[in-house]
Formats: structure tokens, C-alpha cells, sequence
């Protein structure tokens, strides 16, 4: 939640938006619509004894064929591409980060892409694990909401205080600066009268 930055507003409604749309949906639209006649419902009406293999099935189906679409583009298709003019994509920002990339190379240079999918897996399957969760418990979602919004205020918060600390900091350094050069613009000043009157032997 950094105002000033564009960047950041968007990633943040694209997360929250929908996050916040889901919950109105599932606890609030959907109840609401259940007292309703059938041909008087806008949404579709979700049944809560869904069996867990749906949320499975399909779900990974999906994750596979993206996947397989990605890794061939990203690590077959376009690689000297993607290399060569610097384009960004997961791949490049796990290899950034040091954490990320002491992961990636794991099994050795040959095998970043095996490593990248076993890593962005996990992540997407713990991940599925907690949407189903927010599925299940109205107070689960309801905690999960608050807690990223929250975070996302806490981090715009920190980002601020680092942000004008620094700005601080470099303000007071220049004000240094240029205290020091008036200090030696009048040292000089100083020593250029006394050579002036020992010059002249006015002293």
C-alpha cells in the first residue's frame, strides 16, 4: 500500500479485489440467494458438499497444461529470446534472488527447469490448499483478508519510514556539506586577507 506508486496500487487491488469479491460471493451474495426463486438468481449457486476430488481434478488439470504451455515457451521456444533481450518472467526473478537461486541450481545448471517446476508446484499446490481452506470456513477467509490487508498496510508503512528516513538522512548530509563548504569558503576567505596584508606589510 504505497500511494505513490502505481505499481504497487495494482498489484495490490489485482490480489484484494478478488480476494474481497470471492468473500462477498461465497458468505454474503450466495447466502442472500439461496432464499431466492431459481429464475431470480444472478450467481450460481454453489453447493457446499462439493467433494474435495473436484477441487483436485480440475484444478491440476489446468496447472499442468499451463505449465506445459510455459515451460515450453519460456525453456524451449523463446529462451535465447527471452535471454537476449532481457525480458522479465519467473524464471529471471527466482534467479535474482539468492534463496531462490541456490533452489534453482540445486540439481546442478542442467536442471533449473526440473527445479523450477517442482518449486513453482509447491507453491501453487499449498497455495490451492489455502483457497480451499477460505472455501470451507467462513472465519478462515475472513482472517485471510484481514491478515494480507494488513500486511500490505504494515509494508506500505515500513516502506515509508524507510523511505523518509533516507530522504532525512541525505537532507542532513547535504545541509552538512554545505556547511563545510562555507566553513572552508571563509577559512579561505580568512587566509587570503592575511596574505593581502603581510603582502603589503600592512601588519
Amino acid at each position: 500500500m504505497v500511494f505513490h506508486k502505481i505499481d504497487n496500487l495494482t498489484s495490490l487491488a489485482l490480489h484484494m479485489i478478488p480476494q474481497a469479491t470471492m468473500w462477498n460471493l461465497k458468505w454474503i451474495t450466495l447466502d442472500h440467494e439461496k432464499s431466492m426463486k431459481p429464475e431470480d438468481r444472478v450467481w450460481l449457486t454453489l453447493s457446499d458438499d462439493i467433494p474435495l476430488s473436484k477441487f483436485f481434478i480440475w484444478p491440476l488439470s489446468v496447472y499442468f497444461i499451463w505449465f506445459i504451455c510455459y515451460y515450453a515457451i519460456n525453456f524451449k521456444i523463446a529462451l535465447k529470446r527471452i535471454r537476449s533481450r532481457n525480458y522479465d518472467n519467473m524464471l529471471i526473478l527466482y534467479e535474482r534472488q539468492e534463496w531462490s537461486r541456490k533452489m534453482l541450481h540445486f540439481l546442478g545448471k542442467e536442471n533449473v527447469g526440473i527445479m523450477f517446476f517442482l518449486i513453482h508446484f509447491n507453491f501453487f499446490f499449498w497455495c490451492h490448499m489455502f483457497s480451499i481452506a477460505c472455501y470451507y470456513s467462513y472465519v478462515f477467509h475472513t482472517f485471510a483478508i484481514i491478515f494480507w490487508l494488513s500486511w500490505s498496510v504494515w509494508n506500505g508503512a515500513s516502506f515509508y519510514m524507510d523511505y523518509f528516513a533516507k530522504k532525512y538522512e541525505a537532507s542532513l548530509q547535504k545541509m552538512k556539506d554545505v556547511e563545510q563548504d562555507l566553513k572552508n569558503e571563509s577559512s579561505e576567505n580568512k587566509k587570503t586577507k592575511w596574505t593581502f596584508l603581510n603582502k603589503y606589510e600592512l601588519i
